[in-house]
Parts: structure tokens; C-alpha cells; sequence
């Protein structure tokens, strides 16, 4: 694995000239770095991007743990709010839940481009609301948390493992290396970076027909919670900004919406 030099020499070469970029071998959490310097920064949009082989204090959607391969990224970019009246006043009217939904949306998608460019085509797909399969296995997540005008997108990603999985994760988690990929942290970063700033520039009906493409839920069978009530059946179709589209084992839909709905 490269040294954390080498990688942030990379991150620098995709990285706006103002964005403070950062490279670990191992951190608490890059999440919580990200919001240390983005509240330094000065400016808006993109402030800040920290990457780490290996966190000690990293987590999940909801605050879950997960299991750590021997060889992995975890990436945290900052942006930071423009402070001109105008958006925050547009800002407010879309709401947190719908601007938490579009980073998580462009993420997923950047995260998928940079992956391909890796694997190759028709191999990835996305599975809402924020995980990367390849070949029906996780291979990356993503985490989006926002704290006051800063909003931080994670991406973590399976590069590869050595040794044995644990039982319970061997049939659900890959690694890039595992999908053919080269799996080399100093080539992948740069490259997820680049993704991700240009996919947070895309309008909202951009980022729906590209995540939608990726998409691979349609048809299956799924089971979500909503306000502690559970919903099981096939799924007909999920718009990342709406709703997930339900046909119950009796026959009857429901739409369920993304802004509250889990997998349940």
C-alpha cells in the first residue's frame, strides 16, 4: 500500500487549489477531520478532503460499526455553504432531508464511475440508499452527515483483504482487487475525488437519471421501516429524491418515502 504522502501528492493533483487535502495511514475518522478543517475554510464549495487507510473510530449510516478489510479507503470531502442570502434562502426551502439526498445521490454515482473505471463496464451497481455492489457484494458505502452549513460526503471503499473473512461477511463484502480491479489507494483516490466534485455540480434531474441508471432494485424483493412500521414486497422502482414504490404481497403499492424509509 502507498505511503499516506504519495496518496495526498495524488489528492492534491485532483484537488481545487484552495481545498485543504490531508493523507493518513491511520485516523479516528476522516468524517470528523473533514469538519475540523472545513471550519477553518474560508469560502464555499469544496474546502476540504481527508483520506486514511484505516480509522479507529469510523461508522456507518446510522451510526453502525463496520468490518474493516486489511487494505481500504476512507475518503471525507467538505463543502462548505455558499453564504449568499439567495441560496440559503433556497437552501431552506428544499430542506436538510432533500440536501442530504442529493449528496448522497451524487456520491453513490461518483463512486460507481470511479469503481468502473477499475473493473470495467456491467459489473457495479448501486443498491439504495448508499451502498456499491459489485456482483452483488458490497465493495463501497457512503456516509453523509452535515453540520451546521457543512456538509461531508465519506466514501468507503473494499480495496483489497488478506486472510480470511469473518463468516458473517465473506457472502456479503468484496474488495476491488477481488472484482479485478487494481486496487492501489494513490490511483483510486485521485480518481474517486475527481468524481465526486464533478458529480456535486450536477442539477438534482441529472443526478435522479444517472443514479436510476445504476440502480439495480427494480424487480427484487425488499423490506423497508417507516416510523417502526415495516413494508416487505417487490420493489417496482425507487426515486432517489421521492420514493420507493411497493407491491405488497397482496397485491396492493405503497409508496414509501425515501427521506424516512430504511431497509429494514
Amino acid at each position: 500500500m502507498a505511503p499516506p504522502a504519495e496518496i495526498e501528492r495524488a489528492l492534491r493533483g485532483a484537488a481545487p487549489e484552495a481545498m485543504a487535502v490531508e493523507a493518513y495511514a491511520e485516523i479516528g475518522s476522516t468524517q470528523d477531520r473533514a469538519f475540523e478543517l472545513a471550519s477553518s475554510a474560508v469560502g464555499a464549495g469544496p474546502v476540504a478532503c481527508v483520506a486514511a487507510l484505516a480509522q479507529t473510530a469510523g461508522r456507518g449510516t446510522r451510526g453502525k460499526a463496520w468490518f474493516s478489510v486489511s487494505d481500504a479507503l476512507a475518503m471525507s470531502v467538505a463543502f462548505a455553504d455558499d453564504p449568499d442570502p439567495a441560496q440559503a434562502a433556497e437552501r431552506a426551502g428544499a430542506g436538510v432531508d432533500q440536501a442530504i439526498a442529493r449528496a448522497s445521490v451524487a456520491a453513490g454515482v461518483a463512486a460507481h464511475e470511479a469503481a468502473e473505471r477499475f473493473v470495467g463496464p456491467g459489473r457495479l451497481a448501486l443498491r439504495w440508499p448508499n451502498d456499491l455492489l459489485c456482483e452483488g457484494r458490497k465493495l463501497a458505502g457512503v456516509l453523509i452527515e452535515r453540520r451546521g452549513g457543512v456538509t461531508v460526503v465519506g466514501v468507503g471503499v473494499n480495496l483489497d483483504h488478506r486472510g480470511d473473512w469473518p463468516e458473517e461477511v465473506a457472502a456479503r463484502a468484496t474488495t476491488l482487487a477481488g472484482c479485478g480491479g487494481r486496487a492501489e489507494a494513490q490511483a483510486f483516490a485521485p480518481a474517486l475525488l475527481a468524481s465526486l466534485l464533478q458529480w456535486q455540480e450536477e442539477p438534482r434531474e441529472t443526478l435522479s437519471l444517472a443514479w436510476t441508471e445504476r440502480e439495480r432494485s427494480a424487480g427484487t424483493r425488499g423490506a423497508f421501516v417507516v416510523e417502526n412500521a415495516r413494508y416487505e414486497g417487490r420493489v417496482l422502482s425507487i426515486d432517489p429524491f421521492d420514493c420507493i414504490l411497493l407491491e405488497r404481497d397482496d397485491g396492493s403499492r405503497v409508496r414509501l418515502p425515501t427521506a424516512r424509509a430504511v431497509r429494514g
